[in-house]
């Protein structure tokens, strides 16, 4: 019982130490070297040939890593995949991975890749390892801006001065870059926004609200009619001899006044509240603006 064991286990090892056996040999990506490198071979043996593929088909973790794979590809059925290893192989060109749009994590560290692209569709990728390539240039359109953490060391690349700037004006979520955290100092240099002229400008624009807020408080307490300086009594007990038709006449004309003292403060108001929303929108477009502008300097 103890050799049939030991003999199950011997088997079980080969199955796993396999690739490593034939470290020197080149593999293709395809089902079946997917299968063993990313399902629990215990499973295997005893699964249908249907198990085999749904199993496949609902990989969310792919492993392809040291199998001096040269090319990327048979992966556009796995539309479920998160995380793919490619890392230690001999890939040359980031291609095939379109139809990958769930895929947050991806390594390629030490290939053989000279050009970040290919990621265009890759819209929820968060983890990028391309370190140990021969990245030598960047086509920012096809890398996902939502990335998080980069790391591109290792590369010709690093010779740019600006590379680490430009990557935080593309990348609106980077978090890390080669291991070494963004901070918010850094982030405003690299968009030519400096945190003592930002506070400033915030000062300025605060200042002006608060104005434009007083200016609003004056108007509501003016649109109470008491406040009113119409004296109408008065006016009625210094003239006792007036008819009846000309008290009748002062009344309307009081309150002709009253409604257009009303009127106007009512429009005034409104004009207020419409500087304030016009405040607000462009308070916003500046900011975007000043964004946008930097984010394109640099594209540049």
């Amino acid at each position: 019982m103890q050799e049939q064991n030991d003999s199950e286990n011997e088997q079980i090892d080969i199955k796993e130490t396999e690739l490593l056996i034939n470290k020197d040999k080149e593999f293709q990506i395809d089902l079946a070297l997917i299968l063993k490198t990313s399902i629990d071979q215990n499973f295997i043996d005893i699964m249908t040939e249907d198990q085999k593929t749904n199993e496949l088909m609902s990989l969310k973790t792919i492993h392809l890593e040291f199998l001096n794979i040269r090319k990327i590809e048979n992966l556009e059925l796995f539309d479920k995949l998160q995380i793919l290893f490619l890392q230690h192989n001999k890939i040359s060109e980031i291609e095939n991975l379109d139809t990958l749009i769930n895929l947050e994590y991806l390594s390629l560290k030490n290939n053989q890749i000279s050009i970040l692209k290919g990621l265009k569709n890759s819209k929820k990728l968060a983890f990028l390892d391309i370190s140990e390539n021969q990245i030598n240039s960047i086509i920012f359109e096809q890398v996902p801006q939502m990335i998080e953490i980069l790391n591109i060391s290792n590369n010709p690349i690093e010779t740019n001065v600006d590379i680490r700037k430009s990557l935080l004006c593309h990348l609106k979520l980077i978090d890390e870059i080669d291991s070494v955290k963004i901070d918010q100092n850094e982030r405003f240099q690299a968009l030519g926004i400096f945190p003592k002229e930002l506070e400033s400008y915030q000062r300025k624009l605060t200042q002006r609200k608060m104005k434009k807020i007083m200016k609003f408080k004056k108007i509501e307490q003016v649109l109470d009619v008491d406040k009113v300086e119409i004296k109408e009594d008065e006016l009625i007990e210094e003239n006792d001899n007036l008819t009846e038709n000309t008290i009748h006449d002062i009344h309307n004309l009081t309150e002709s006044l009253i409604t257009k003292a009303q009127q106007s403060n009512i429009e005034k108001l409104y004009q207020v509240q419409q500087e304030l929303l016009e405040y607000q929108k462009l308070h916003q477009e500046i900011r975007n603006k000043i964004y946008e502008e930097q984010i394109q300097k640099q594209q540049i």
